[in-house]
């Protein structure tokens, strides 16, 4: 039961750093080890450090700075730029055959990739589109059709190329539409 115990730990010290920390904001020891404890996982100081060097050996770029008197730990390197993640979330926010309840989950998970700051940054960022969005949400059930269709073609994912199939796709979810919603 120990080994699950610190199987779980190192999995709860990674997920609060990469969502709650960057190089602005460093979590110190003690307050990793506070909300490690508000999430029913021990931890104590001198334990850590040798968390955080394991994570470390095992290619996890987990960086350190000084916090007061004491260390602070943080995630630098995500998976996308700030930049990269305005570009996907304009991209949604500019596609009308999204509906606007999809843009909004959509949107909200893109911004997490980058960590609660930047997510907030993100979100209070929005450029509005002057797009029509749809209403009809078939686009994910024709969407989810095409993917089994190009996987069961064992050659190729897709089956059509993406920029010919997004075409394909909206002209297919306008026709699903009553004349008065479509764009």
């Amino acid at each position: 039961m120990q080994e699950n115990h610190q199987k779980i730990k190192l999995l709860k010290l990674m997920e609060l750093l990469k969502q709650e920390t960057d190089e602005l904001h460093p979590f110190s020891t003690s307050e990793i080890c506070s909300r490690l404890g508000a999430m029913g996982i021990s931890c104590e100081r001198r334990t850590l450090a040798k968390d955080i060097a394991l994570l470390n050996e095992q290619g996890f770029e987990v960086m350190w700075c000084k916090v007061g008197k004491e260390k602070g730990y943080y995630i630098e390197d995500r998976s996308f730029s700030v930049p990269e993640l305005k570009i996907l979330i304009d991209a949604v926010q500019a596609a009308n055959f999204i509906t606007e309840k999809k843009s909004v989950e959509l949107i909200d998970k893109i911004s997490a990739l980058g960590g609660s700051h930047r997510a907030d940054i993100l979100k209070n960022n929005l450029v509005c589109f002057n797009t029509c969005k749809h209403s009809n949400e078939m686009i994910y059930y024709i969407l989810q059709r095409n993917i089994r269709i190009g996987k069961a073609d064992s050659d190729h994912i897709f089956s059509v190329p993406v920029a010919v199939g997004i075409a394909d796709l909206a002209d297919e979810i306008q026709n699903t539409l009553p004349l008065g919603e479509r764009c």
